[in-house]
């Protein structure tokens, strides 16, 4: 299963973060990706947020300097980014309406 799937159907924010967790230290020798991006503890929706504004620069950057392999790493940790905020949103939204 992909890293995009298991944050799709993981069944807690705290599943999602620990996927999380075990993508970004995967990223560590990725020059492409700044070094912040990759610090734990991810601090929910918020810093995701920013993680994926970083990487949109770094895809714009990366692609205008014809960088293919760069900005492919950079579009997925994009879509690992937007993936999981999606996730901590749904978690959030049904606790309220459950709890």
């Amino acid at each position: 299963m992909s890293v995009l799937e298991l944050i799709r159907n993981a069944d807690s924010a705290a599943d999602v973060l620990a996927v999380l967790a075990v993508y970004l230290e995967s990223l560590r020798n990725v020059a492409v990706i700044p070094e912040w991006c990759l610090r734990l503890p991810v601090e929910g929706e918020p810093d995701l947020y920013a993680r994926m504004l970083a990487m949109i620069s770094v895809v714009n950057l990366t692609s205008q300097h014809l960088l293919s392999r760069d900005c492919n790493i950079a579009k997925q940790a994009l879509r690992v980014f937007a993936a999981a905020a999606w996730r901590l949103r749904r978690h959030r939204d049904s606790e309220r309406h459950t709890g």
